[in-house]
């Protein structure tokens, strides 16, 4: 994954983005949040943080991963790392 930064969850986050392409097959599935689009390298659990889903957004950074990340801890999950 080339992104500059990533995110890792404790689970997958589902219905919380809008796909937008891509596939385990092709080794990377995309998503739109608001203006932001990320992709998850289909590496379940992450090779990087054991045990998380890994995501990275492009490009660079985006202000859109605050609402996301509030959004994931109160629907989704209870871990939500940003590096």
């Amino acid at each position: 994954m080339t992104a500059q930064t990533l995110f890792f969850t404790d689970r997958p986050i589902g219905g919380l983005a809008t796909y937008i392409g891509g596939s385990e097959d092709n080794g990377s599935i995309d998503y739109r949040y608001k203006e932001m689009m990320f992709s998850c390298p289909c590496i379940i659990p992450s090779d990087i943080i054991p045990g998380l889903v890994q995501y990275g957004i492009w490009p660079g950074f985006s202000l859109w991963i605050f609402d996301l990340a509030k959004e994931y801890l109160m629907k989704v999950g209870n871990v939500f790392i940003l590096i």
